[in-house]
């Protein structure tokens, strides 16, 4: 009988530390995970933007007609046929009754299929991913910026006007809406103060929901779970709410 066959292990110190390294390197040079469907908690009256091509396809295969799942859903047969054509766009709510009715999860397709969202004839268009810039946004939030307490807006001060043009391009960047920079005095202030409002109640509710920033005065802050579950993520985030509210100091005790 042959004896068993032993492996060594034949790579150098220097070899172990540079396989180390690489390992290491696959986390240290990650931008982004990807976030998980958060559409069954937004806000119930947030509508999918040109989402009826799907709903009729769906229709088309099932069968149904359209009086049934009109009833089935507890809207008039129009109403159903509105949705059908996109003439009228049915809520997350609806999309819901919608999903149970057909046997089809629109919501996990809205999201795969990287759909934007609309309320009022505004379109925003929401991540499905936590990237560095997302990282960093929401940690300036955190710091100098609030979310309506009305759900409507959500804005951010700062005295540097061109870290509020910054956060405008990045809003853009996120959302692809635009916001608006407003020049506010007072009379304790030798110099004025910046203002960026952005009056999005789709983007209010996504940070809400994904980041746990409660709406209205600021209490209770925390980094997001999201962002301590992911901490190559940390130094981003760190990164806004210092250049929110960080400061330092020179000089001797």
């Amino acid at each position: 009988m042959k004896p068993p066959i032993k492996i060594f292990d034949l790579s150098t110190p220097a070899q172990h530390s540079q396989n180390s390294f690489k390992e290491k390197s696959k986390t240290c040079f990650m931008n982004s995970v990807p976030l998980s469907n958060y559409l069954y908690d937004l806000d119930d009256n947030i509508k999918v933007y040109d989402f009826h091509k799907v709903l009729k396809e769906v229709h088309n295969k099932s069968g149904k007609t359209i009086r049934s799942v009109a009833k089935e859903i507890g809207v008039h047969e129009v109403t159903c046929s509105l949705y059908l054509s996109g003439k009228n766009r049915p809520n997350l709510k609806m999309l819901k009754k919608l999903s149970k009715v057909y046997g089809v999860d629109f919501l996990q397709i809205a999201f795969d299929g990287n759909y934007s969202f609309i309320i009022k004839k505004k379109v925003t268009k929401l991540p499905r991913e936590l990237n560095k810039e997302l990282a960093y946004y929401v940690g300036y939030l955190q710091g100098d910026g609030y979310l309506e307490s009305d759900k409507k807006s959500f804005g951010f001060a700062d005295e540097y006007k061109s870290q509020i043009e910054k956060i405008k391009l990045m809003t853009m960047d996120l959302f692809e809406i635009e916001s608006k920079i407003y020049e506010l005095f007072s009379r304790l202030a030798t110099k004025p103060c910046y203002h960026l409002l952005v009056n999005s109640f789709i983007v209010n509710s996504f940070i809400g929901v994904v980041f746990g920033v409660n709406k209205g005065i600021k209490i209770n802050l925390r980094i997001p779970k999201i962002i301590l579950e992911n901490r190559f993520l940390l130094p981003d985030y760190i990164s806004g709410l210092y250049d929110a509210d960080g400061q330092i100091f020179y000089g001797t005790d």
